[in-house]
């Protein structure tokens, strides 16, 4: 059993209890939705889980780190449906470059065209994907043992779920997922 302090009282919770299970006993009193923890001092996702004693805070879309998250999840998400949408053959790359006021900067390069039909199927993949609220888990892989064809993370901008994943692997289409060097 592990002492948690949050808000100023502390609680008892089992080792190993996944933040997002603590955050949900908090939610009610947040105006948004819980999208990360601080524990300790240090973030972590909802996925993860509780080891030990700590001091948890949340945050939330209207904290910078949380924000971020939630930009980053969008992103992820907008990436997947483009995969999702067209064949791999006609992407060679897209590319998040910059926040540009309240948006993002991005590159399409392939061998489709960018018009409002593509983008209409894009935004509504998008949804779909939203609708299966799919939990998502964030996994790091090594960049020797990604595959051939760029990696990429993707995660829906759902505030409860953690911020990245990696997407299952099926026969035609590769898995997804975070590369570290």
């Amino acid at each position: 059993m592990a002492e948690v302090k949050i808000l100023g009282k502390t609680r008892i919770y089992p080792a190993g209890t996944q933040y997002l299970e603590i955050a949900s006993d908090y939610q009610k009193e947040f105006e948004d939705d819980i999208l990360l923890v601080r524990a300790n001092g240090k973030l972590r996702e909802l996925h993860k889980t509780l080891h030990g004693d700590c001091e948890l805070s949340f945050l939330t879309a209207r904290d910078p780190a949380g924000q971020k998250t939630y930009e980053r999840s969008a992103v992820f998400l907008m990436l997947k449906a483009f995969y999702d949408v067209l064949p791999n053959e006609k992407i060679k790359k897209i590319q998040m470059d910059f926040a540009l006021g309240n948006g993002i900067y991005g590159e399409f390069t392939g061998d489709a065209v960018l018009d409002d039909t593509l983008l209409a199927q894009v935004k509504e993949r998008m949804k779909e994907l939203c609708k299966e609220r799919i939990p998502l888990m964030k996994r790091s892989v090594a960049r020797a043992n990604c595959s051939p064809r760029p990696c990429i993370c993707w995660a829906p901008p759902r505030p409860r779920w953690p911020s990245m994943c990696c997407w299952p692997r099926t026969r035609t289409r590769p898995a997804f997922r975070r590369v570290t060097p």
